[in-house]
């Protein structure tokens, strides 16, 4: 274990308590902004004070899932969502990966002249039996990140080798893009290389990860008006050192890689990859309000979920470093006083080599993680 990381994780675990220390939903908060962060946790708003720490069983692996025809040729998996009904969207790279090279210097996408994926990039499965049920996607995207479906049942892809966030119907018809097709940048108008997305339900705001360039969040309306952004990139000289020496602010992310939304608090949680740290703020405000690491995440968080069931979940998945480690995913209880007790389970240390994004049902029951190599997709159940 890394020199003090104890009594740091410790000390950003009890700022993580005041997320849940209020009744009600986030609409309540502006007038609650400082009680929230003095008060313990109290009951959820509809009475169930059942709390992760209370999560009986561990995940296991579900053998010969999914069942995909010959019809399907994964590439690198990169993301995975959940529809109102319960079907998966898994999202791929098909016969195209992403590689040092594939960026130049200026972040521009260097496979520009080949056009977008020829193949079917988004796969709907039966959750149950791993069957497909449709795919769509052809000649959409550069280079597929993220995958997010929101309260409609529109899925947003962020598409790191054209640096936009786009918004499709189930069928793949689309209706909304943000920012500028294949042009790389760091203003209002540009992403560079986005990794994720998220909808809040209450006010249909977008949150968008503008991820490895520009390490922010950027937050716009319904109609794609920017509100707000997030976060900054620390020192240049100081990115490459472990995050227990640097002791990184708040706001200071270090590859946005993945978002989740806890919709009845209003809150979000960032994955901040190469700071190895989980980070909560609150939607309306996009004010930081908590922290999660561990020496466990072994120094990097790839993807984050989150579920409202046991009190609230969230899920972490670390990965692959330099000079090894363990890869596997964490579930956390953030009501948790101390590092011991945050981390409720781990699944998938003997299986897990690159996950990439992760999604766990409303209920708890079952996770599922994406993975760029071996290019696949697994399912976990509460047992």
């Amino acid at each position: 274990m890394f020199p003090g990381s104890v009594c740091w994780s410790i000390l950003l675990m009890m700022s993580l308590l005041s997320i849940y220390s209020i009744n009600g939903s986030s609409a309540n908060r502006s007038t609650k902004r400082n009680q929230h962060r003095q008060n313990t946790f109290a009951k959820r708003s509809d009475g169930n004070n059942e709390t992760a720490s209370g999560l009986s069983g561990n995940y296991k692996l579900v053998k010969d899932w999914p069942s995909l025809s010959d019809e399907v040729t994964l590439g690198q998996v990169t993301s995975v969502a959940m529809r109102s009904d319960g079907i998966l969207a898994m999202l791929h790279r098909a016969g195209r990966d992403w590689v040092p090279a594939s960026f130049d210097r200026q972040n521009r996408f260097r496979k520009v002249e080949e056009g977008p994926i020829a193949g079917n990039t988004v796969v709907y499965i039966d959750p149950e039996t791993g069957k497909q049920l449709g795919q769509w996607g052809k000649e959409l995207f550069y280079l597929p990140h993220g995958l997010t479906i929101d309260h409609e049942d529109n899925l947003w892809v962020t598409d790191a080798g054209a640096h936009q966030a786009l918004k499709f119907t189930e069928a793949g018809s689309p209706l909304m893009a943000l920012g500028t097709r294949l042009e790389p940048g760091e203003d209002n108008n540009h992403f560079c290389k986005p990794t994720s997305v998220a909808v809040e339900r209450r006010t249909r705001h977008i949150f968008v990860a503008d991820g490895y360039c520009n390490s922010r969040v950027m937050k716009f309306s319904p109609d794609g008006r920017l509100l707000f952004q997030l976060g900054k990139s620390g020192p240049a000289h100081m990115r490459f050192l472990a995050a227990w020496i640097r002791r990184p602010k708040g706001t200071e992310f270090n590859v946005v890689h993945s978002l989740a939304l806890d919709q009845e608090r209003g809150v979000l949680f960032i994955a901040d990859r190469e700071n190895g740290r989980i980070q909560a703020l609150m939607t309306e405000d996009m004010s930081i309000v908590g922290s999660m690491t561990s020496a466990r995440f072994d120094g990097r968080v790839f993807a984050v979920g989150f579920s409202p069931a046991f009190g609230g979940l969230i899920i972490g998945m670390n990965g692959q470093k330099a000079g090894g480690g363990i890869v596997q995913g964490f579930v956390l209880n953030p009501k948790s006083r101390q590092e011991k007790t945050m981390i409720v389970s781990t699944f998938g240390a003997q299986r897990l080599k690159e996950p990439h994004d992760v999604k766990i049902s409303d209920d708890g029951k079952t996770i599922y993680v994406a993975e760029t190599r071996p290019h696949r997709i697994s399912k976990y159940v509460l047992t």
